[in-house]
């Protein structure tokens, strides 16, 4: 990426080897001849044709996706043009609880921008929570949370958008870019690191293999309540026994290697989200230092009148079966990995190379926790990072020397 938009180039040869993708017209005489802006933090390309300014996303089947468990109005809303699926959130979050929003926050939802609401302790956290609730489960979804001590923006595009470039990005959003992605241009630099880098992954993927067992039956992820499941044909039957035939989801065991990797130390191209907004602010209000595997956490210490700059928690209503999350605390429940499960932790993916802040489309609203919120909460560090002691999955990991090796390591509070 180039310059502080965060914008970089893309050849049109390669454009054109997406299917579908052909381009006329002039390119953009802001950029060097022969190349298109590509806009990697959301998947859309840029150029001119005929005097006007084009934009097309790459990430054509995940614009185009059917929202048919959206309320009406939101879906209507959504599939009106490629920038208002970039607001999903604020379009399903007005239709949701807009009204109760209003009442607490005036002004919410008028405009572009995600919303934010401010509170000073957790009898206020809980209050606005439970007024938003039941319009979501009313809708067949569920409140998700995301605490971070800072809300990091992607790069400020106002002055390209006035000039028509990049007008997808008028608005600034919240960065919500996987880990995987937020380190990848480094891994890519040279040879040397690239390598190193997906060896590690190998490395985490097979341990993740060796950790799982035998994958889990289709009838048992219907029953842990992800029916998206259901949908996905690559699947075969096995004889087990003579008259036995069991049947295998092999897609599924790829999702489960991904809920390890980014529970235990891997990035991945998913976030980690809770169904607990007490642990969302546990995660707000803590700073994290990791150093090989290590983590330690403090509490942290705000001031000041500007809410953009205290600790937040972002809100994502999701519809399991049409958002790509996934309730990871329900789905490991039964194994041997207890840290998912103590966080309530789910994934929220749709992210790529090419659309690298995708979960940013789908956050509804921020909720500032003023200074002075209390940073000694039910939860602690202990409760959510069980020690190996008690996760024998972490226990396993921190067994396998080709992971702490690597440059993404196990990691642990005080690992052994």
């Amino acid at each position: 990426m180039f310059g502080p938009a965060g914008l970089s180039l893309l050849s049109p040869e390669l454009w054109n080897a997406y299917p579908g993708q052909r381009i006329g017209g002039s390119l953009l005489p802001a950029v060097e001849e022969g190349y298109l802006l590509h806009d990697p933090y959301y998947g859309v390309v840029t150029w001119r044709d005929n005097g006007f300014t084009r934009e097309r996303p790459l990430a054509g089947a995940l614009a185009a996706m059917d929202r048919h468990g959206l309320p009406r109005t939101a879906r209507l809303a959504v599939a009106s043009s490629p920038g208002a699926a970039l607001m999903e959130g604020s379009l399903v979050g007005n239709v949701l609880f807009g009204d109760v929003l209003r009442e607490i926050r005036p002004g919410a939802y008028q405009g572009p921008d995600v919303p934010d609401v401010a509170v000073g302790d957790i009898d206020e956290l809980r209050s606005v929570v439970d007024a938003l609730r039941p319009a979501c489960t009313a809708a067949g979804g569920q409140l998700w949370f995301r605490g971070q001590g800072t809300d990091f923006l992607i790069p400020d595009r106002g002055a390209l958008a006035r000039q028509g470039v990049a007008v997808h990005s008028e608005v600034r959003d919240s960065s919500l870019v996987p880990a995987v992605y937020r380190a990848i241009d480094r891994h890519t630099e040279d040879l040397e690191a690239y390598e190193r880098f997906i060896g590690s992954v190998v490395a985490w993927t097979g341990a993740a293999s060796a950790t799982l067992g035998r994958p889990y039956e289709v009838g048992t992820v219907l029953a842990a309540g992800h029916p998206s499941f259901a949908v996905w044909e690559t699947r075969w039957s096995i004889d087990r026994q003579p008259g036995e035939v069991r049947q295998w989801n092999p897609s599924l065991r790829q999702v489960q290697q991904g809920m390890l990797l980014q529970h235990y130390g891997c990035p991945t191209p998913w976030i980690d989200i809770t169904t607990d907004p007490l642990i969302g602010a546990w995660f707000a209000v803590n700073r994290c230092t990791e150093s090989r595997g290590a983590l330690s956490f403090a509490p942290m210490d705000w001031e000041g009148d500007d809410p953009a700059a205290w600790p937040t928690i972002f809100v994502f209503p999701l519809i399991d079966g049409t958002h790509p999350v996934l309730d990871t605390g329900t789905l490991l429940k039964d194994s041997t990995a207890l840290r998912p499960v103590r966080q309530r932790c789910g994934l929220l993916g749709g992210a790529g190379s090419h659309a690298r802040n995708y979960a940013a489309r789908f956050l509804a609203l921020k909720i500032r926790l003023r200074p002075g919120f209390p940073v000694s909460l039910p939860v602690t560090d202990e409760d959510l990072f069980p020690g190996p002691d008690e996760d024998r999955l972490l226990a396993a990991l921190l067994a396998d020397a080709s992971l702490m090796e690597g440059p993404y390591p196990v990691t642990a509070l005080n690992p052994a």
